[in-house]
């Protein structure tokens, strides 16, 4: 009897001190080791949707450029060779790319369909459009991620304006630079295409970078 006793009596009892110190220990790696996976796969989701915008919009463009023979005035003769209002609407407008979207109203308290241009502001890379959700209110002049406007997030592009099938330094503008060289690159390619990633800085502007790391281009890097 007294075994049993003392056998019922080590069965009821708690948790020791250490016991209870690994457990909370071993939550609080689990806890980290999934706030990092998640963080990893919504940056990864960012990455692969603006690499999937950048090709869709140079595919666009290519059709637009098969179809009519030139580039529109609206993308040619700008001082900011970036999708904004205008020059994204040109893409709706021959129904190339859906650049309409649900935008919140303040007066009626809901979501409703914008008439024109995405995002308010134009073309808006993830990032940017993360935080327009984020901040409905926000301005195109707003700073956001690393210090960036919003319209830093815009897609920007180049074309082929000579027609000779390079987007090159004989272009007006002239392609971004080579950070090899310095000059302008030579991508055969009737249209360049390319989100800022979340820094919202060209990464062609630094010629000490050997790679648009956060960049996402609608071409092969190594292409020129």
């Amino acid at each position: 009897m007294e075994f049993c006793r003392k056998t019922k009596i080590r069965i009821c009892g708690g948790f020791t001190l250490v016991e209870m110190l690994v457990v909370i220990g071993i939550i609080g790696m689990l806890a980290i080791v999934m706030v990092s996976a998640a963080s990893h796969m919504k940056a990864t989701a960012r990455r692969t949707h603006a690499q999937a915008m950048v090709s869709e919009v140079a595919t666009a463009l290519t059709v637009y450029l098969e179809r009519y023979r030139e580039w529109p005035e609206a993308l040619t003769k700008r001082t900011k060779y970036e999708f904004d209002r205008d020059a994204c609407w040109v893409l709706q407008e021959k129904k190339l790319y859906d650049v309409t979207v649900k935008v919140w109203s303040s007066s009626e308290g809901k979501w409703i369909w914008q008439e024109r241009s995405l995002d308010r502001f134009g073309l808006l890379d993830p990032w940017g459009r993360d935080a327009l959700k984020r901040n409905p209110s926000a301005t195109e002049s707003s700073t956001i991620v690393s210090g960036t406007a919003l319209s830093d997030h815009r897609l920007q592009y180049r074309l082929d304006t000579n027609y000779d099938g390079k987007v090159n330094g004989e272009d007006d503008p002239p392609a971004p630079t080579n950070p090899k060289t310095g000059s302008p690159m030579d991508v055969r390619a009737s249209v360049l295409v390319w989100s800022r990633g979340p820094d919202g800085i060209d990464d062609f502007k630094n010629s000490k970078k050997r790679y648009p790391s956060d960049d996402s281009l609608s071409w092969n890097y190594g292409q020129f």
